[in-house]
């Protein structure tokens, strides 16, 4: 149950496009069920990056926490197609993405209403 959120001083696409192209990309590669994984867009309001919030098209942070169970080849195959389907749908630069993977240990995450173990 990946949760991906991105953090961007921008206001999020109206059209919610990029947030379904992540999760279908997310769900894809881990080969999970497509209601599996929540994407979520988070506007900054006050941040400090010394270039972030001068750039007219900055490059959101990205977080995703997921269960320890995907595999780091899985992961390290899905962070390069996660950053560019950011980049094409944001118009943002691939390079000054900034992805990172929280893994979740079993025990401690309540899902579908069972702790998983």
């Amino acid at each position: 149950m990946p949760v991906i959120t991105l953090h961007s001083p921008l206001d999020c696409p109206t059209n919610e496009e990029l947030l379904g192209k992540i999760a279908n990309t997310v769900t894809k590669e881990l080969a999970i069920p497509a209601d599996y994984c929540w994407v979520l867009w988070n506007k900054i309001e006050h941040a400090y990056k010394q270039d972030w919030l001068m750039n007219p098209c900055p490059a959101p942070i990205v977080k995703m926490v997921c269960k320890q169970s995907h595999s780091s080849e899985k992961l390290e195959a899905l962070l390069p197609k996660m950053k560019q389907v950011i980049a094409r749908c944001e118009g943002c630069q691939e390079e000054e993405i900034f992805i990172c993977v929280q893994k979740i240990e079993r025990g401690y995450l309540l899902i579908r209403d069972e702790v998983w173990t």
